[in-house]
């Protein structure tokens, strides 16, 4: 940055990929700066001490290393009209996040950044390091850059920790000790080997009744772990961070004509919550949704990555899925897909002695049944509502859009169950 001739401000930073490719070159170069017989000690004691001391950043951040303003400039809002300049630049070369590293020590720092959004979301480095090694701890500040529709949110719409988690009722506020959203897995592993405190996982929360969040805990805030890792159409197959929400997963793979296999009957859960529960839905003979998950990626207390499947490590498979966050923490699943059929919503309304004989002769041995659950009516609860998610053949000449259909005598039907919920298709055709 320049005032007239003069620069009174720079900034170093870079990509994910960039930080990565400059790892190797950067070590080479140490050694070559460092007498032959120090080698041992930098390769061996200081390469322990400075591994994943700065971890990566989050893939869609851009990273700043360095931003500094000459003496005789500081104190005219250089710094904070540099910073707007880095958020601008990118913000247009679509990074989601600013992400930089401040020293412990260097309050000021700090609080700089916090006015200007920023939020700390881990820690690298340890006191043992910074009193043999003067390596100080380092506090990852991130600032998020994306629309408000893109970003993870707080319940209260905030893109920032706060120590007072609720779930989405607002009914039970839980204060922790310290909320941490990592952007990465690494970062998450980074974290889990450095800190000795209790734990509590959180998602959507959705969990109501006090299950989100324990007081007194480090709370682990998945959201920000929200990437589609893998797509395999062909394959019918999907691998996501376990952060991500399950209508985010049906917004990528709807062009594809598919669908989720089996998923609970809302969509704005997260995959790691809903694996963690062993969640259902309404299908009609398919049960949880265990049965859809390849495998899955869990972080352990140790911030060990492990692998499990029903055929590789199937014990820890099995004891995760449904375990509350017990085993591990889940970062990361392998999903089954299918075929994106279309449905139309069938409703009877009965007495509720009747609805045994209508379920076992209309709904199980229907074998276009999709979908179904029944409701009591109040405030007598003598009758139930039933609803019936039913397969339908497609219609000739028939184009369905959220707001609109098209077609020889079609109409289009709002999908209850949740098109962002069970099918991709926010609307459905039908003949009249």
């Amino acid at each position: 940055m320049k005032d007239g001739k003069d620069t009174v401000g720079v900034v170093l930073g870079y990509s994910r990929k960039q930080f990565l490719q400059a790892e190797l070159p950067g070590a080479v170069n140490m050694l070559r700066a460092t007498p032959f017989s120090h080698w041992p000690f930098l390769i061996g004691t200081a390469g322990k001490a400075l591994a994943n001391y700065v971890p990566p950043p989050a893939d869609d951040a851009y990273y700043i290393n360095n931003i500094a303003v000459s003496t005789e400039a500081r104190g005219q809002g250089y710094g904070t009209r540099l910073l707007a300049h880095v958020m601008g630049e990118a913000r247009s070369q679509g990074y989601r996040s600013l992400e930089l590293d401040v020293t412990h020590v260097n309050d000021g720092a700090i609080r700089f950044y916090k006015r200007n959004g920023f939020a700390i979301v881990s820690e690298s480095g340890s006191t043992e390091l910074f009193d043999r090694y003067q390596l100080p701890v380092l506090k990852r500040m991130r600032l998020l850059l994306a629309d408000k529709a893109e970003m993870s949110l707080d319940n209260s719409g905030v893109p920032t920790s706060t120590t007072v988690v609720k779930d989405v009722t607002g009914l039970y506020p839980v204060q922790v000790d310290e909320v941490y959203a990592p952007g990465t897995i690494e970062q998450l592993q980074q974290m889990l080997q450095i800190t000795d405190k209790p734990l509590s996982i959180g998602g959507g929360r959705f969990s109501m009744g006090g299950q989100t969040a324990f007081p007194g805990t480090l709370h682990i805030d998945m959201r920000g772990l929200n990437r589609v890792i893998d797509f395999k159409p062909e394959k019918r197959s999907i691998r996501v961070e376990a952060g991500i929400r399950w209508k985010q997963i049906q917004d990528r793979i709807n062009a594809y004509g598919l669908a989720i296999k089996i998923m609970q009957t809302y969509a704005n859960f997260t995959v790691g919550g809903s694996l963690s529960v062993n969640c259902h839905g309404r299908y009609v003979g398919l049960g949880p949704v265990i049965l859809a998950v390849g495998s899955i990626d869990l972080i352990l207390h140790d911030g060990k990555l492990v692998r499990a499947s029903p055929r590789r490590n199937k014990k820890m498979f099995y004891a995760t899925i449904g375990g509350y966050g017990a085993i591990g923490i889940i970062v990361a699943a392998e999903l089954d897909l299918a075929e994106n059929r279309r449905i139309e919503r069938i409703r009877q309304k009965l007495p509720i002695e009747q609805y045994q004989r209508y379920f076992a002769e209309s709904v199980r041995e229907d074998a276009a049944a999709v979908f179904h659950n029944a409701d009591m009516i109040p405030p007598k609860f003598s009758k139930v509502s039933a609803v019936t998610g039913q397969q339908v053949a497609p219609v000739k000449n028939c184009s369905c859009s959220k707001n609109t259909c098209s077609g020889s005598s079609p109409r289009c039907l709002e999908d209850i169950f949740g098109a962002s919920t069970y099918t991709n298709h926010y609307y459905t055709c039908a003949t009249r």
